[in-house]
């Protein structure tokens, strides 16, 4: 299956969206598109696969390996500088929070 584009803030385009991927799962099982305990998702960051579980032919579980976690702050991308996003101070609505 592939998965086309999904769109975040800013209408920019994202690679790809675990809760998002898990749903399109959940999605093509439920409607008896794909009735198999390992479906295969294809994204803008590469074939993802997920392992679904299912009682009376619906998904209650789903899970997909996301792969190694993106974090430099040029390849997110955040203006962060550096070699990591962790730990950075940011602001939101007035209040301080780390990355």
């Amino acid at each position: 299956m592939k998965f086309t584009k999904m769109q975040g803030c800013g209408n920019n385009y994202i690679y790809v969206n675990c809760n998002g991927v898990r749903c399109v799962a959940k999605y093509v099982y439920d409607n008896g598109i794909a009735k198999k305990d390992v479906i295969t998702v294809e994204t803008l960051s590469g074939i993802k696969t997920i392992e679904v579980k299912a009682k009376d032919g619906k998904v209650y579980e789903a899970s997909v390996d996301m792969g190694e976690p993106i974090l430099k702050p040029s390849e997110i991308p955040v203006l962060f500088d550096g070699d990591t996003a962790i730990g950075k101070d940011i602001e939101v609505g007035g209040k301080k929070y780390k990355a």
